[in-house]
């Protein structure tokens, strides 16, 4: 799973509303992103790393070699 929603706005001081609006999406869609209901766009993926300022990297960090095979 992608850290995402609450691990992001948390220390970005960004709110989910704020972060759903940068990529274009409702806050519904940014929390099924969130919890991993809905899947995300490696476009919005990249989207999200530039208004984060971070590398796309960053949502994977701490992931196994394993899980990066099941994702």
């Amino acid at each position: 799973m992608l850290l995402l929603g609450c691990a992001c706005g948390g220390w970005t001081g960004l709110t989910q509303t704020m972060l759903a609006d940068a990529l274009g999406i409702s806050f519904q869609q940014f929390q099924k992103y969130e919890w991993a209901i809905n899947r995300i766009s490696a476009g919005a993926l990249y989207q999200l790393a530039l208004t984060l300022d971070v590398p796309v990297q960053y949502f994977f960090d701490g992931l196994s070699r394993r899980d990066k095979k099941r994702g």
